[in-house]
């Protein structure tokens, strides 16, 4: 098959996958499954079935074979389905005919996913894409045995990705040549306009928050302060190459497009803030010099201590009472709220492969315990095991970024792919330092594993732009 009939079998696939998601959402409720876990001893089994099934997903990223990689994370998604389903609700027929409704999505998004591998392939980054897709699986699994709503937006959010992860391969050599374009322009001036493309979409963001009075409006699939902070992170990178080059020049206009940024970016989403500071500290460690690494890491030791002062939470009460309280309770200024207490304890009595369903963290933390507190959902359905693994994923997925960082050709590709590198690895960083207690952050979902939509498409837009838009070295690039 040629590869733009690939990419369109693909994305007419994952269009398919994410309106019988969307349809299957509208026909059940959350009453059809009811609390009647299984019997200890089974769920135990099941338990240890589901460690060894997402186990096989990870390594099937690595195997060579596209259908493999497609059949395994069919299985290990329809697998995980079954396992979450007689964990919490035993043998009900209600709670079984909506776990089947939701099978038909998943049996079209397997072979997106197979279209996807065997497309990524031709520019040698299937790894980058195929972690993309297990993770976001992962994450469905997890969602669902927390609430029904919760796994079908996840699911949606997973056809939209892969959508928008086809079209990226269909434009691949569209984008190759943009990059080849800035490769000649000045690296300094493309930042400004980046910089200038972020302020715009922030000061989109701050007016849909006040018409709409959403924290985190959305517009179509993507929120703009999320696009914003991959374009802010993306300036900073084309900055930091041109620095290299012109030996500083510019100095001012850059810091004053930062700054403004930076400003923006407090008032539409402090968490945000907190990921693009993170990725920058991340870029610069990357395509800096040997002792920049210990630089950061003075500097956000200095940070932490700074944090634990009483005038921190004062000032951060002028941005967001939320961020002002979380503050003052991680730094012993204030009692611990009794959600945050839930959710450590959530944690640190997990298990060793969790409930398997069973668990009920949605009633104990709330609604958004598939967000902001993903860790927790892991931990309780699948057990500190079950959290390692999905760390261990995460993990593996950065290092097939940072091996890319360094083999792509041009200094515009290594910069945008130690850019995209830079976000995944600041927003890994802050889950495992939150789950730790060691940050004060909240609002950041885990990647590619919690329920939110618009991260979900963003991070698949800039892995698609990674894997298919920049080239290897050695590399020939073939036809799918």
């Amino acid at each position: 098959m040629s590869r733009n009939r690939s990419a369109h079998a693909a994305a007419v696939l994952s269009v398919a996958g994410a309106s019988l998601a969307v349809a299957a959402g509208q026909v059940f409720a959350e009453s059809w499954r009811p609390h009647a876990p299984a019997a200890a001893w089974l769920r135990a089994a099941m338990g240890i079935v589901w460690t060894l099934i997402q186990t096989g997903m990870i390594a099937a990223v690595y195997q060579g074979s596209h259908r493999r990689f497609a059949a395994m994370l069919l299985l290990g998604m329809t697998a995980g389905l079954t396992v979450m389903t007689l964990g919490r609700s035993g043998a009900s027929a209600t709670a079984w005919m909506a776990a089947g409704l939701l099978v038909p999505s998943v049996l079209v998004l397997a072979p997106s996913a197979g279209h996807l591998s065997r497309l990524a392939r031709t520019t040698c980054g299937d790894q980058e894409v195929r972690f993309v897709l297990v993770l976001s699986g992962v994450g469905f699994v997890y969602l669902y045995s927390a609430r029904v709503a919760d796994g079908v937006a996840q699911l949606s959010a997973v056809g939209a990705a892969s959508f928008l992860l086809a079209m990226t391969a269909a434009a691949k050599d569209r984008l190759a040549r943009v990059l080849l374009f800035l490769e000649h322009r000045d690296a300094q001036r493309v930042g400004m306009i980046l910089w200038g493309a972020a302020m715009g979409l922030l000061v989109v963001n701050l007016a849909a928050q006040r018409i709409s009075g959403a924290v985190t409006p959305q517009i179509g699939p993507v929120a703009p302060y999320q696009v914003a902070a991959v374009l802010i992170v993306i300036a900073a990178a084309f900055v930091h190459e041109g620095f290299r080059s012109s030996s500083g020049r510019g100095v001012l206009a850059n810091a004053i497009g930062l700054g403004t940024c930076l400003v923006l970016m407090a008032k539409a989403d402090g968490g945000t803030l907190a990921l693009v500071l993170f990725s920058v500290a991340f870029l610069v460690a990357v395509l800096g010099r040997r002792e920049t690494p210990a630089m950061i890491t003075v500097a956000f030791v200095v940070a932490l201590a700074l944090a634990r002062s009483p005038i921190v939470p004062a000032l951060a009460s002028k941005v967001s009472e939320r961020w002002a309280t979380r503050l003052a309770g991680w730094s012993g200024q204030a009692p611990v709220n009794d959600q945050m207490a839930r959710v450590h304890e959530t944690i640190s009595m997990a298990g060793v492969t969790g409930h398997a369903g069973a668990a009920r963290p949605a009633f104990l933390i709330g609604p958004a315990v598939g967000k902001d507190y993903m860790a927790s959902l892991i931990a309780a359905q699948g057990g500190i095991v079950g959290l390692l693994i999905a760390a261990a994923a995460i993990l593996l997925f950065l290092v097939a970024l940072m091996r890319r960082v360094h083999r792509v050709e041009g200094a515009v590709a290594r910069a945008v792919s130690a850019a995209v590198f830079s976000l995944f690895s600041a927003n890994t960083l802050i889950t495992l330092l939150w789950m730790n207690d060691t940050i004060p952050l909240l609002g950041i979902p885990a990647p590619m594993l919690a329920r939110a939509g618009s991260h979900l498409t963003v991070a698949a837009l800039a892995v698609g732009a990674v894997s298919f838009g920049t080239r290897v070295r050695g590399h020939v690039h073939a036809q799918a």
